[in-house]
């Protein structure tokens, strides 16, 4: 007997193979590997978004900011390399530290001032674009050997299938989601903040802390899901994330 709370994986998993095997009879050579894994590429940055967008929503919150944080990643780290002549090895860990800081301070506003998530994260994103527009309005070209060496690492499956470090670090990220959400006392919080936050805080639970570390948490999987998107478009723009990508994370 299938456990309740995985009836929504299971069906998800179930609509899509199912409408995978719909364009495999559509369409000639879309039922392979290649394919598979190409859609698991082109969407890396998108999965690594949603999972922490999903600690937010677990916490009974939304974060409005996820693809500004996106847009002003790759601005700053096409800037700092392209322009500064810094490694992305040193920038990476810059940006990385300051979208978590970032979304942070979004987290202690909501918790601390009693704001409602959509109001802040909102004010986050009108901040987080606006900046990205004042650095750079034009996209701005990635070219360094570290970008291109991270391009050709991957591995081949049967079928022409290329497994690259987009998808490697999704599935990573994945995993740990996963790990944390189900068999550490942050995931159980998480739910039991969410389920109802009066009982959570008469059960002891710290709500400041486990409400700061969601939000850090989603703007650290912002920022490296706009590293990744980097690696995929060799660009930062800040109109990136705009439009179909980003009604997709909302969704």
């Amino acid at each position: 007997m299938l456990n309740p709370k995985f009836i929504p994986l299971a069906v998800t998993c179930i609509l899509f193979f199912v409408l995978f095997g719909i364009g495999s009879v559509q369409f000639e050579g879309f039922g392979s590997s290649r394919v598979f894994f190409n859609l698991l590429s082109d969407n890396a940055f998108l999965i690594i978004a949603a999972v922490g967008m999903t600690f937010v929503i677990l916490s009974g919150g939304i974060d409005l900011s996820v693809g500004a944080v996106i847009a002003l990643t790759g601005v700053v780290c096409s800037v700092l390399i392209s322009k500064y002549n810094m490694h992305p090895l040193v920038v990476f860990p810059i940006v990385l530290v300051g979208g978590t800081a970032f979304g942070a301070i979004m987290g202690a506003i909501i918790h601390y001032y009693k704001m409602q998530p959509f109001i802040v994260t909102l004010a986050g994103m009108f901040f987080a674009r606006g900046l990205a527009s004042v650095i750079s309005e034009e996209s701005i070209p990635i070219e360094h050997e570290f970008y291109n060496q991270v391009a050709e690492f991957g591995f081949m499956l049967p079928g022409d299938a290329w497994v690259g470090t987009s998808t490697l670090i999704a599935v990573a990220v994945l995993i740990a989601a996963i790990i944390v959400a189900h068999y550490t006392r942050f995931g159980g919080r998480v739910y039991a903040v969410g389920g109802d936050m009066n009982s959570a805080a008469l059960m002891g639970i710290p709500l400041a802390h486990t409400t700061i570390r969601i939000y850090a948490i989603s703007a650290f999987l912002a920022t490296l899901s706009g590293i990744v998107y980097s690696f995929y478009t060799f660009s930062g723009y800040s109109l990136a994330a705009v439009g179909e990508s980003w009604m997709q994370l909302l969704q």
